[in-house]
């Protein structure tokens, strides 16, 4: 991966302030995990580190490993990328929460 693709990436590291507790986000972001999500999650897939982004205020959380992410019905993806290091990232219309439901993540519109 080139020096510029590298610093790009990087940003979603070195831009924004890591928080402890963060209850609306604009951006998702996904990091492969070290192996299959079984036995604590689904045995079919591969766990992943999810990092949430709130893009007005700036700040960051880690909202730690999971398997899946579940989308309610009225939510709209602006964008999906796959980076150079194989992470993904999820972008939105609109401002989301998430809620916790086991090793799966349930996305909703945030309605503040």
């Amino acid at each position: 991966m080139d020096k510029k693709t590298r610093e790009r990436i990087d940003f979603l590291n070195t831009g924004y302030k890591e928080i402890k507790t963060l209850s609306e986000f604009h951006i998702l972001h996904l990091y492969p995990g070290k192996g299959t999500a079984y036995p604590n999650g689904y045995i079919d897939a591969k766990s992943f580190t999810l990092w949430a982004f709130n893009t007005n205020r700036m700040e960051k959380i880690n909202l730690g490993e999971h398997d899946s992410l579940d989308f309610e019905r009225d939510i709209s993806v602006n964008m999906v990328r796959i980076f150079a290091d194989g992470s993904t990232l999820i972008k939105f219309n609109q401002p989301v929460k998430v809620f916790f439901n086991f090793q799966a993540i349930s996305i909703a519109p945030s309605r503040v």
